[in-house]
């Protein structure tokens, strides 16, 4: 049996009385294309936190795409069908900040068809968004198989508990991540001009003082933004955001400064 379609596939033997000799495949397949496909109407943007995504959702097809001249070699669950979702990465880069590495973010990737809820990331053959781990291919066009020939079906991307959903006909809600729209690309960033935050001093009349403090040290501010989500502490309490400043702090008696960050909640 050609298997050039099936990724992540648990398949289920045909029983008795089915007149087909392809294997069924199970509610909750995900399968990958071999070859590419015109892209799908009602394109949705969505936003993760360091990625622009275009994403669609298909309405369920009874077979999967045909093998060049051959049909599909897998057939879909019994009484059931096929939804396809397009997940693609976008250009441009919106800044990530974080605390520490790993970074954490968890980003999940489903269809929902029916009120239930299949996932097509975080399994063999399904697309990966994270961070820190994906790599180019991990995203494109999968096909899932769903109970029933459902009238609705949405694809659900969750951020670290925030949805935003898409529709077939391209009715999206974004919830809070319609705010990372919003940010500025990296290159935008990169232009803007350092500030310099002069020599430190302090303000109390303690005698204390660490080893490697120098009077001399100093910092330069690189970056200052407001966002809506770190990598870390997760989406700020809602009517609210981080200021988060980048700097570098410089001393005197060393070659290398050290980048810090500060977050808070405003």
């Amino acid at each position: 049996m050609a298997a050039a379609l099936t990724t992540g596939a648990a398949l289920a033997l045909a029983l008795g009385g089915h007149d087909d000799s392809r294997p069924l495949a199970a509610p909750g397949d995900v399968f990958s294309p071999p070859y590419g496909a015109e892209p799908l109407p009602h394109e949705v943007r969505m936003e993760l936190r360091w990625q622009h995504l275009d994403v669609a959702v298909g309405e369920p097809r009874a077979e999967l795409p045909d093998l060049g001249s051959s049909p599909s070699d897998v057939a879909p669950p019994a009484g059931g069908s096929f939804v396809r979702v397009d997940v693609t990465k976008a250009s441009g880069q919106p800044p990530l900040v974080g605390i520490r590495r790993p970074l954490s973010t968890q980003v999940e990737v489903a269809v929902r068809a029916h009120g239930v809820d299949y996932p097509v990331s975080g399994r063999s053959g399904g697309v990966r968004l994270d961070a820190e781990t994906a790599w180019p291919g991990e995203t494109g066009t999968r096909w899932v198989a769903v109970e029933g020939t459902p009238a609705d079906v949405e694809l659900v991307v969750t951020v670290d508990g925030e949805k935003q959903v898409v529709g077939t006909d391209g009715a999206a809600e974004l919830g809070r991540a319609e705010q990372l729209s919003d940010l500025p690309d990296t290159t935008i960033l990169q232009a803007q001009p350092e500030i310099g935050c002069r020599r430190s001093h302090r303000d109390d009349s303690s005698d204390l003082e660490l080893d490697d403090y120098s009077r001399d040290a100093a910092c330069t501010v690189t970056r200052v933004l407001r966002l809506p989500h770190v990598d870390g502490p997760g989406w700020a309490p809602r009517g609210r955001e981080y200021v988060v400043v980048l700097l570098t702090l410089d001393r005197p008696t060393s070659p290398v400064g050290t980048t810090a960050a500060l977050r808070i909640p405003t």
